[in-house]
């Protein structure tokens, strides 16, 4: 894996205003403008960037630091195997990246991303390393806690595992739900994160299943479930539906709470 640029990030609520600074002041050049996020390089060195933004995309926050790479899924393994948190992906965006945010040693969060073709004989949510994916989300107006405290109690854990006499969360613990639904639980960050084995009982092999929490602000949280190792384009359909109709579930049950 090689590491082929590092862009600086800044939060802007206005990002035009970088323009007379950057652009006129420091004479850097507008290399990139999507509206919500604009990028400065400079014209000795085309890597050497710095970007404003006022949201990180995709409901994502500002990231403080990009990375791009030209492998991401070797340099996903690489952070998952030293046991850095990921905080959002893999995702392949609808601007031409796939990427993923981790955060560093110092709190800080990283977006490594990789330029991807947008190449129509690749079937959508095929990766190298994961198989098959699928990644599904909703921004709900309740805190994290109680967002947590759902997605674990015997409700919501019905919607998501099936019928369950009890699990406790801790890493190790197995599960097989009345519907069928095995699997093991392989990180368990209370308010963060789950991330699990996930097999109905007609399916070959497992899947590993990821739900995150993602909250920026006391009221309101996002909800996220990805999904990878899949076996083929039409299972990934399949789960997308259901993960549409899990988080839909859990939307009505925090409107019925408001």
């Amino acid at each position: 894996m090689k590491v082929k640029r590092i862009v600086a990030n800044v939060a802007a609520d206005k990002i035009e205003a970088a323009q007379q600074f950057y652009g006129v002041v420091l004479g850097l050049e507008l290399v990139m403008d999507h509206g919500w996020i604009s990028t400065y390089a400079s014209d000795e060195s085309a890597n050497v960037q710095i970007s404003f933004a006022s949201q990180g995309g995709n409901g994502t926050p500002v990231p403080d630091l990009s990375i791009e790479v030209d492998d991401v899924d070797v340099a996903l393994e690489r952070m998952r195997e030293a046991g850095f948190p990921i905080e959002y992906g893999p995702a392949d965006e609808a601007w031409g990246v796939r990427r993923f945010y981790v955060r560093d040693p110092f709190g800080k969060l990283v977006n490594i991303l990789a330029h991807i073709s947008q190449d129509e004989s690749k079937p959508v949510g095929l990766t190298a390393s994961a198989g098959f994916q699928v990644g599904i989300r909703r921004t709900l107006p309740i805190s994290r806690e109680q967002a947590w405290a759902f997605i674990t109690s015997t409700e919501g854990l019905s919607l998501w595992i099936g019928q369950l006499p009890k699990l406790e969360l801790t890493v190790g613990e197995t599960f097989k739900s009345h519907e069928g639904v095995t699997g093991r639980l392989k990180v368990v960050k209370p308010l963060h994160q789950l991330r699990l084995t996930w097999q109905p009982k007609d399916w070959e092999r497992p899947s590993t299943l990821q739900i995150r929490l993602l909250s920026n602000i006391p009221d309101k949280t996002t909800i996220s479930f990805h999904q990878e190792q899949l076996d083929h384009a039409a299972r990934r359909e399949q789960m997308k539906l259901h993960w549409e109709n899990v988080l839909a579930a859990i939307v009505d049950h925090a409107g019925k709470q408001l």
